[in-house]
């Protein structure tokens, strides 16, 4: 059982690589390999698992942030490499587990994105009832160049973002960064770097319901989004039923933004990208639990795929960004393939969610 003293870290040996303090009327959760980008592993997921449960009977707010100049570069991909299946699948139902409790915000979760925010831990940031980002915030699900699916959700939360824009940014791995997460739809509020640690000391100690007057405080005028300019195309385009429609609606428009959308899709697995399609459209419709169970069934696969070892390969032992996909192109890769990643799981194998 995990310890904590009133404004003291919590401290194991070897520089913990999650810290958690009570400071005024507030949990705070530190994600802490800054020298890694906070990159989460298993043993991360699980002890959050057991302080935000201890927390909501305790703490009239909870703060997730990471140290350094990050909050998180997402999944360690050591980890998922070195890692046997049931650990990997472990880890993957307990973070699950972790954003479903935080998106029922029992007490008034805050997140505070600073730096890179990747894949399922942004997910775990955005299901928050505050999602703040900084200037400095670049946020991204980059899975389908590792041969992965995006996870945490973000298959259930980025089809309800309008005009299609989640699918865009789901498929593509495409970039946000400071206000523009605002603008989009991920983020509440969006405040100088340069002021966040004096934000946290506020919204420690403030009266909860206070809250959001103390963020908006700190929050900066947002201005216009950057994709404004091609919203009418990124609906078009990505409102098509397949990957290949995608591709020929691109090709068709043919001007500075589609062909550099068609060349953040040339590192991509084809696999994944049909295959996370097809969840965007699936996903859209179910509750949250629902969505989890599904993408488990997903990543179970994703785990012992071809594709998915090989993303893995090729980025941490190769340092390459050209894996070697199997089918190499999307026209390649078959219904059949895609259905087979959302077939039920065997007896005792599938995903519980905890209310």
């Amino acid at each position: 059982m995990l310890g904590q003293t009133k404004g003291i870290k919590t401290s194991v040996p070897n520089e913990p690589k999650i810290l958690f303090e009570e400071i005024g009327n507030a949990g705070v959760v530190t994600l802490n390999k800054p020298k890694r980008f906070n990159l989460i592993e298993y043993s991360m997921i699980a002890r959050l698992s057991i302080m935000l449960q201890a927390w909501e009977r305790t703490q009239s707010r909870i703060i997730i942030k990471g140290a350094g100049d990050n909050f998180c570069g997402g999944t360690d991909l050591k980890w998922l490499l070195g890692s046997n299946d049931p650990t990997i699948k472990s880890g993957i139902a307990t973070q699950a587990n972790n954003i479903y409790r935080v998106s029922r915000n029992k007490v008034p979760y805050i997140s505070l994105l600073d730096g890179m925010s990747f894949g399922a831990i942004l997910m775990l940031g955005s299901c928050c009832k505050y999602t703040v980002v900084t200037d400095r915030a670049i946020v991204a699900m980059p899975e389908c160049r590792i041969g992965w699916l995006p996870d945490g959700a973000s298959l259930h939360f980025m089809p309800r973002l309008d005009n299609h824009l989640g699918y865009y940014l789901a498929l593509t791995g495409k970039r946000l960064k400071g206000k523009d997460v605002v603008l989009s739809g991920i983020a509440t509020h969006c405040v100088p770097s340069a002021r966040l640690e004096d934000l946290k000391v506020d919204l420690c100690h403030c009266k909860v319901e206070d809250i959001e007057a103390c963020l908006n405080t700190y929050s900066e005028t947002l201005g216009e989004f950057s994709l404004t300019p091609f919203i009418k195309d990124i609906d078009y385009c990505f409102s098509a039923d397949t990957v290949e429609e995608i591709f020929a609606r691109l090709t068709k428009i043919d001007n500075p933004w589609s062909n550099e959308t068609l060349k953040l899709f040339e590192p991509l697995c084809p696999t994944s990208l049909k295959v996370a399609l097809r969840a965007l459209q699936l996903w859209k419709d179910l509750d949250l639990k629902q969505a989890f169970i599904l993408e488990h069934r997903v990543l179970s696969r994703c785990i012992n795929s071809y594709n998915g070892k090989e993303g893995l390969r090729s980025l941490l032992l190769e340092r390459t960004d050209r894996p070697n996909w199997l089918p190499k192109t999307v026209a390649e890769v078959t219904d059949a393939m895609v259905d087979s990643y959302f077939e039920p799981l065997p007896e005792g194998e599938e995903l519980m969610i905890t209310d």
